[in-house]
């Protein structure tokens, strides 16, 4: 079997490259990066394309290729303001990913596994509410909206030319070389920063990374994955004030939580620059992933606690060279 793997160099693309060619090595693997080749691995193919585009041309890259893991994108960014700000996700999110599935259906390749996002089924839930793969789509920002976007347009290539698409749709994603909010807080967490987040009891569905990757490796070989989306997550759902305690621990650091309400908490945030990244720790969002578990008899590799030490390890590990 013959892979390629687009956005090999980032933060999930490396870890899947990793995995498969350790895991499973009846897998061929082709990983596209920018820029210069990591140290080569068994069985791993690197090739360069340097500016991803709904103009490349992926003929070579998707010479004798079965399955397509789409991972490159214009990821989420909390600070968005270009005015363009829609046009742009949907040039790499969009126009790039259809155009590599028309390309990748022209060329023989079986199945299309794309890498989406739970945001496209909103922001947050309620009280006693899941979402899940039937839930409505409620995208909201322009990377959302380029996500679900792609999504419809990968359902009609594969109507119009036979080829299989998976769509997955992960929440927030931790493990080794994790950025954004949760590096944040493991930084705030390294340097004994009190929070104010000593009495948050959201629920939020977040996913390890040895978990997303060991689900895209399950979802290559399935019959039953085909042509199916799944919403996937941690078989935990986790407090803010929860994740911020067990993290310490897993970092073998005493964390200071100070008991701020809630509400208080979210109107001062109404004041803040980083209104939205603030309102995630605060908020809601719970993900059913029974469907991955029924249909493929998935189940999470690695606990919660194994993930976190996981990430813990890794950080420290860097913080201490």
């Amino acid at each position: 079997m013959r892979i390629l793997i687009t956005g090999a160099g980032g933060f999930v693309g490396k870890e899947l490259v990793n995995f498969l060619s350790s895991q499973d090595p009846s897998l061929q693997i082709r990983a596209v990066i920018r820029g210069d080749c990591p140290k080569p691995l068994c069985s791993v193919e690197y090739v360069n394309i340097a500016n991803i585009s709904s103009q490349t041309d992926w003929q070579n890259a998707l010479q004798d290729i079965d399955i397509v893991v789409h991972l490159a994108a214009r990821v989420h960014i909390m600070k968005d303001g270009d005015k363009n700000s829609l046009g742009l996700y949907r040039e790499i999110n969009v126009a790039n990913t259809l155009h590599l599935a028309e390309q990748a259906a022209h060329f023989g390749v079986k199945r299309f596994i794309y890498l989406s996002s739970i945001k496209v089924n909103g922001e947050e839930t309620t009280a006693g509410q899941l979402l899940n793969e039937e839930s409505l789509a409620q995208p909201k920002d322009p990377y959302a909206i380029s996500k679900f976007e792609a999504e419809l347009g990968l359902q009609i290539i594969s109507k119009n030319t036979g080829i299989e698409y998976v769509i997955i749709r992960p929440p927030l994603i931790y493990g080794p070389g994790v950025k954004a909010n949760f590096r944040k807080l493991m930084q705030l967490i390294f340097l004994r920063v009190p929070l104010p987040f000593g009495k948050i009891d959201n629920l939020r569905s977040i996913l390890a990374l040895g978990n997303l990757v060991d689900f895209i490796h399950m979802c290559i070989w399935h019959p039953f994955a085909a042509n199916q989306v799944f919403v996937l997550a941690d078989n935990k759902g986790i407090s803010t004030t929860e994740l911020l305690t067990n993290l310490a621990d897993a970092m073998g650091i005493k964390v200071i939580l100070l008991p701020f309400s809630p509400k208080l908490l979210s109107k001062i945030c109404q004041l803040l620059p980083i209104n939205a990244s603030m309102q995630r720790l605060l908020g809601s969002l719970q993900i059913d992933s029974g469907k991955a578990k029924k249909l493929l008899g998935w189940q999470p590799r690695l606990t919660f606690e194994q993930s976190l030490k996981i990430v813990a390890n890794d950080f420290l590990m860097k913080k201490l060279k």
